[in-house]
């Protein structure tokens, strides 16, 4: 009988512990908490985490989805109404967080707040409006991140702050409409020398960086806070190569390539070209230093997807090395190597024939 599959540990030991990576994870949660009701509830926080942990006795960051379901059923059950799952809810968590089976805290984290929006129940208790509909807000509670917006620009620069320092604690942030530099700067706690604290130094350019992010977003998307899968992935690659940002420059690379997009396009969940990445969800990622293991299985429905126009560098760099004894892989190569060998391009239409069934021909032969 096969063994089931073991999970990987999620964040880099070698650079953070168990303790530090949750808080980071905590972190960007409660910053989407605080853009979802402009409040803060640190037991809430408290709890999440201790459920957490009680499910993941190895420490290594990461859940079955089951589990992380059960984890849902507990927080519905203490009283946390925001966290009843229904059918579709569920469909949209195994959408959003299922990769081959298993859910990463940092993933848990910033699915959990994003998209909620907090008001008082007909009871008067605290739920949110997908399922009593519009209500009034309820009374807001000073926390961490009260000084800063609950803008998408503040938030977003929140997350990267996150990312960039490792485990946040501000306690005098200036005023929204400070500059993104002091904002910025304003989110980083006293430096600390903690052996496993996650990031222990502020980056050399930290000001720079911020400031570039959301220069760099405006420019691309003016009023928008929204942009494309294009737009996004020459963002990440400008970022990369000429300014040595992001967290795949961080790996001491500077050429942006085919994996480093399928890479991004994971992170982000984008199976379409015409999805919009919200700055929010940009800024979660764009820094985000835990390690990314990919997986032919889970990377399948974004390599057949519609963000990649298949060229033969895209099939050298991902399909080859991912699927190597795929019918697709076999396919290709006849293809390229007639037309090589005897001088003449081959119709359209034959390539638009195995191309279009990419995904389904991935599968390896062999299993």
């Amino acid at each position: 009988m096969a063994r089931p599959r073991q999970p990987r540990v999620a964040f880099d030991q070698e650079a953070e512990e168990y303790n530090a990576y949750v808080d980071r994870c905590l972190d960007h949660m409660s910053v989407d908490f605080h853009r979802a009701c402009g409040s803060f509830n640190d037991q809430y926080i408290r709890v999440f985490k201790r459920c957490w942990c009680a499910r993941d006795v190895c420490r290594t960051g990461v859940l079955p989805f089951e589990h992380v379901l059960d984890m849902a059923a507990e927080l519905h059950e203490l009283g946390y109404d925001s966290w009843e799952v229904d059918t579709m809810e569920e469909a949209c968590m195994r959408d959003a967080l299922d990769r081959s089976g298993f859910v990463t805290l940092r993933d848990f984290c910033l699915y959990a707040e994003r998209d909620e929006t907090y008001v008082v129940g007909p009871g008067g208790s605290e739920t949110v409006a997908r399922l009593v509909g519009p209500a009034p807000p309820p009374e807001r509670v000073a926390g961490r991140w009260s000084a800063i917006g609950t803008d998408d620009i503040s938030c977003g620069v929140a997350h990267l702050c996150v990312d960039l320092r490792g485990h946040c604690a501000p306690e005098d942030l200036p005023e929204p409409a400070a500059s993104i530099a002091t904002l910025a700067l304003s989110l980083l706690p006293p430096q600390t020398a903690e052996p496993g604290a996650g990031p222990s130094v502020h980056h050399p350019n930290f000001a720079e960086r911020v400031e570039w992010y959301v220069a760099a977003w405006q420019r691309k998307a003016g009023d928008s806070l929204q942009l494309g899968w294009d737009a996004v992935n020459a963002l990440l690659q400008e970022a990369m190569e000429i300014k040595g940002f992001t967290r795949f420059a961080r790996r001491g690379q500077r050429r942006w390539g085919y994996m480093h997009a399928l890479e991004a396009a994971a992170l982000l969940n984008v199976r379409d070209s015409s999805a919009k990445i919200s700055f929010l969800a940009f800024c979660s990622v764009a820094e985000a230093p835990e390690p990314w293991h990919v997986e032919a299985a889970s990377a399948m429905q974004f390599v057949g997807s519609s963000i990649f126009c298949w060229t033969p560098p895209f099939h050298q760099e991902v399909v080859y090395a991912l699927y190597p004894h795929s019918l697709f892989h076999e396919q290709a190569g006849c293809l390229m190597a007639a037309s090589t060998a005897h001088g003449f391009c081959i119709p359209s239409i034959i390539w638009l024939k195995i191309i279009t069934f990419m995904t389904r021909d991935l599968t390896d032969r062999k299993s």
